[in-house]
Protein backbone atom coordinates (compact mmCIF):
# COMPACT_ATOMS: atom_id res chain seq x y z
CA UNK A 1 0.00 0.00 0.00
CA UNK A 2 1.21 3.50 -0.75
CA UNK A 3 0.93 5.21 2.64
CA UNK A 4 2.24 8.51 1.24
CA UNK A 5 -1.13 9.05 -0.47
CA UNK A 6 -3.18 8.58 2.69
CA UNK A 7 -4.34 11.44 4.88
CA UNK A 8 -3.09 11.88 8.45
CA UNK A 9 -6.49 10.69 9.68
CA UNK A 10 -6.33 7.52 7.61
CA UNK A 11 -2.83 6.72 8.86
CA UNK A 12 -3.97 7.40 12.44
CA UNK A 13 -6.84 4.91 12.00
CA UNK A 14 -4.45 2.26 10.62
CA UNK A 15 -2.11 2.83 13.57
CA UNK A 16 -5.01 2.64 16.02
CA UNK A 17 -6.14 -0.68 14.53
CA UNK A 18 -2.64 -2.10 15.08
CA UNK A 19 -1.72 -0.46 18.39
CA UNK A 20 -5.11 -0.34 20.12
CA UNK A 21 -7.07 -3.35 18.81
CA UNK A 22 -9.61 -3.29 21.68
CA UNK A 23 -11.09 -0.06 20.34
CA UNK A 24 -13.05 0.84 17.24
CA UNK A 25 -11.26 3.53 15.26
CA UNK A 26 -12.47 6.08 12.75
CA UNK A 27 -11.22 9.43 11.51
CA UNK A 28 -11.93 11.97 14.23
CA UNK A 29 -14.94 14.18 13.45
CA UNK A 30 -13.31 17.00 15.42
CA UNK A 31 -9.79 16.86 13.98
CA UNK A 32 -9.27 15.19 10.61
CA UNK A 33 -5.59 14.57 11.40
CA UNK A 34 -6.33 11.98 14.06
CA UNK A 35 -8.50 9.05 14.99
CA UNK A 36 -11.42 8.75 17.34
CA UNK A 37 -11.36 5.61 19.45
CA UNK A 38 -14.62 4.29 20.83
CA UNK A 39 -15.65 1.46 23.13
CA UNK A 40 -18.63 0.29 25.13
CA UNK A 41 -18.49 1.50 28.71
CA UNK A 42 -21.36 0.44 30.98
CA UNK A 43 -23.80 0.37 28.09
CA UNK A 44 -22.79 3.72 26.62
CA UNK A 45 -20.34 4.63 23.89
CA UNK A 46 -17.20 6.25 25.24
CA UNK A 47 -14.71 8.00 22.96
CA UNK A 48 -11.27 9.50 23.08
CA UNK A 49 -8.86 11.00 20.58
CA UNK A 50 -5.70 9.37 19.22
CA UNK A 51 -3.25 11.67 17.44
CA UNK A 52 -0.02 9.76 16.78
CA UNK A 53 1.07 12.10 13.97
CA UNK A 54 0.72 15.16 16.19
CA UNK A 55 1.69 13.90 19.65
CA UNK A 56 5.10 12.27 19.94
CA UNK A 57 4.19 10.55 23.21
CA UNK A 58 1.68 8.36 21.35
CA UNK A 59 4.20 7.14 18.75
CA UNK A 60 7.53 7.22 20.59
CA UNK A 61 7.02 3.84 22.36
CA UNK A 62 6.52 2.20 18.93
CA UNK A 63 9.59 3.93 17.57
CA UNK A 64 11.68 2.72 20.51
CA UNK A 65 10.32 -0.84 20.55
CA UNK A 66 10.81 -1.37 16.82
CA UNK A 67 14.13 0.51 16.68
CA UNK A 68 13.02 3.02 14.07
CA UNK A 69 15.69 5.65 13.52
CA UNK A 70 14.84 9.28 12.79
CA UNK A 71 17.35 11.72 11.30
CA UNK A 72 17.18 15.03 9.44
CA UNK A 73 17.28 14.59 5.68
CA UNK A 74 17.45 18.25 4.70
CA UNK A 75 16.37 21.59 6.10
CA UNK A 76 12.68 20.68 6.33
CA UNK A 77 12.54 16.91 5.73
CA UNK A 78 13.02 13.99 8.11
CA UNK A 79 13.92 10.40 7.28
CA UNK A 80 12.79 7.43 9.35
CA UNK A 81 14.46 4.09 8.74
CA UNK A 82 14.71 0.56 10.05
CA UNK A 83 17.65 -1.84 9.88
CA UNK A 84 15.69 -4.04 7.42
CA UNK A 85 16.04 -1.28 4.84
CA UNK A 86 12.57 0.24 5.18
CA UNK A 87 12.67 4.04 4.91
CA UNK A 88 10.29 6.96 4.60
CA UNK A 89 10.78 10.71 4.38
CA UNK A 90 8.36 13.50 5.21
CA UNK A 91 8.25 17.03 6.59
CA UNK A 92 6.43 15.66 9.65
CA UNK A 93 8.90 13.34 11.42
CA UNK A 94 6.09 11.45 13.17
CA UNK A 95 4.45 10.68 9.83
CA UNK A 96 7.75 9.28 8.51
CA UNK A 97 8.04 7.05 11.60
CA UNK A 98 4.41 5.93 11.22
CA UNK A 99 4.92 4.99 7.57
CA UNK A 100 8.03 2.94 8.41
CA UNK A 101 6.09 1.17 11.18
CA UNK A 102 3.18 0.39 8.85
CA UNK A 103 5.56 -0.90 6.18
CA UNK A 104 7.24 -3.15 8.77
CA UNK A 105 3.87 -4.54 9.85
CA UNK A 106 2.89 -5.08 6.21
CA UNK A 107 6.10 -6.97 5.48
CA UNK A 108 5.65 -9.08 8.63
CA UNK A 109 2.27 -10.28 7.30
CA UNK A 110 3.59 -11.30 3.87
CA UNK A 111 4.16 -15.06 3.63
CA UNK A 112 7.75 -16.13 3.05
CA UNK A 113 6.82 -17.61 -0.33
CA UNK A 114 4.56 -14.83 -1.60
CA UNK A 115 5.42 -15.28 -5.28
CA UNK A 116 3.25 -18.33 -5.55
CA UNK A 117 6.03 -20.58 -6.81
CA UNK A 118 6.14 -24.10 -5.50
CA UNK A 119 9.91 -24.28 -5.14
CA UNK A 120 10.80 -25.42 -1.63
Amino acid sequence: MDYTKLSDGQISVLLANLLKPKYEAEISPHHSGGAQLSWDWCGTKATTGFFPLHKAEELFPVMKKHRIRLVPSGKTVWMASHELGVTATHRNPLRAVAIVYLLLQESANVPANSTGSDIL
